[in-house]
């Protein structure tokens, strides 16, 4: 490949054939999140139906980085200085350059030259990018070369929430972002609320940001919920005594976890029955850190004792499949694959609802109970609640497979279809190899 923009993680393996189509999956890295597991979600599900891979990443770092298909081609990115890229992008087209120039040239532009570059020698058929970083090099890739595919952009979480609420996300997103979406040929919102939510916030007409949920439900869940959980408080008679309350996702204020550790001293502080529930968070310790607020909290309620951060797990569902519930307090989400991934265990779910696709998911409650976001004391009654009157688990089991790979798969080849005006074509859909 050309050392301009990266290399093969294995230049040996011959490439796909050149008569099968080509997508290019475009992420930051392949970090523990839910954006990195749904986006090679994906790339297996079209490696299946005979496409040729692409994950193009700026980091090929990430615990991810190992579950990535054998048969999909990673391409590492090389930034440059911003502005070199925003030279590149002046040379092509000044007036958007000069759009997006502020007090100093955008960040993102750094690895738009090597996007660039990668397009003109990979010629991928369809580009689907995720999250705004990657959005608007695609975006401003597709603005300004003759060469570049058709492109989708995906949003996973409420943009305009995060512009109004996080200053330094404004400061990143919040100019480049209205100048550079609408290059994209589609856009794409993981829920309702997120697709509603970037509607407002550009200013488009309903229905002009499509939905297409997460790829959060796959066979392999229940496979590998199957295998034997490590943690102690898990084991068949330690959970029969006392009920563990599961939380999951990044110690980081977006995830609200201090709501739920206030939650869980209020459930214990009037707890009635026998074996008090204990309270287990697993998920990455990276920027944002708040374990050391959460241990505080529940040092102040007399419970720190039943309060254990497993740090990030290859296999959640061993967990989930022994836990009692599971807690998402989130302040915003975009469409979790944590609840999906829960209810397909068979674990009870109870959800903040706050923008995102948490009610979408629990169908406002008829698949797990909502509390309202932020509230300790309507959360710790939400737990108190599905302890005591679980839900069936094989009507969340069939409730989360309604959220398979293979729709979500679908529903991006027939919005390729339509972009690339051909939506009879079901060469756009089947690629051979």
């Amino acid at each position: 490949m050309d050392p301009s923009y990266g290399e093969a993680h294995d230049p040996t393996r011959p490439a796909p054939e050149a008569a099968g189509r080509r997508v290019t999956l475009f992420i930051w890295s392949f970090s523990g999140g839910g954006v990195e597991k749904m986006t090679l979600r994906l790339a297996g599900a079209l490696l299946g139906r005979g496409f040729a891979v692409d994950v193009v990443v700026f980091r090929e770092s990430g615990p991810n980085r190992k579950h990535v298909p054998p048969a999909a081609r990673v391409v590492v990115l090389r930034r440059r200085w911003s502005v070199a890229g925003l030279a590149w992008l002046a040379r092509r087209d000044a007036a958007l350059a000069r759009r997006l120039v502020g007090l100093r040239p955008p960040a993102f532009l750094r690895w738009l030259p090597a996007f660039a570059d990668y397009l003109r020698d990979a010629r991928p058929d369809l580009v689907i990018s995720a999250m705004p970083r990657c959005n608007l090099v695609a975006a401003a890739a597709r603005a300004v070369l003759p060469e570049a595919p058709p492109t989708i952009l995906t949003e996973r979480n409420p943009l305009g929430f995060r512009l109004e609420r996080e200053p330094g996300y404004a400061r990143r997103f919040g100019k480049a972002v209205p100048a550079l979406y609408p290059y994209g040929d589609a856009l794409v919102g993981v829920s309702n609320s997120v697709s509603r939510d970037v509607e407002a916030t550009l200013g488009l007409p309903r229905g002009a940001v499509r939905t297409i949920y997460n790829p959060s439900w796959s066979p392999e869940i229940a496979c590998r919920a199957a295998e034997p959980c490590p943690h102690p408080w898990f084991a068949d008679a330690a959970r029969a005594a006392r009920p563990v309350v599961l939380g999951v996702g990044r110690l980081h204020p977006q995830k609200d976890f201090p709501t739920l550790a206030r939650a869980f001293v209020r459930l214990r502080r009037d707890w009635r029955g026998e074996g008090p529930p204990r309270l287990v968070i697993l998920g990455d310790v990276g920027k944002g850190d708040i374990r050391d607020a959460l241990v505080a909290i529940a040092r102040a309620g007399g419970v720190a004792d039943d309060l254990d951060f497993p740090g990030y797990v290859e296999n959640p569902y061993a967990f989930m499949a022994r836990a009692a519930v599971l807690a998402l307090p989130s302040r915003f989400e975009g469409f979790p694959a944590v609840p999906v991934e829960a209810l397909a265990c068979g674990l009870p779910v109870v959800a903040a609802d706050t923008p995102g696709g948490q009610s979408e998911i629990l169908e406002g409650g008829r698949f797990g109970r909502l509390f309202p976001g932020g509230d300790e004391a309507a959360l710790a009654q939400a737990i108190a609640e599905t302890l005591a009157d679980p839900p069936a688990p094989e009507t969340l089991r069939a409730r989360a497979a309604e959220f398979g790979v293979d729709r979500s798969t679908e529903r991006y080849l027939a919005l390729w279809r339509e972009i690339a005006g051909r939506p009879d074509d079901a060469t756009l859909a089947a690629a051979p190899r």
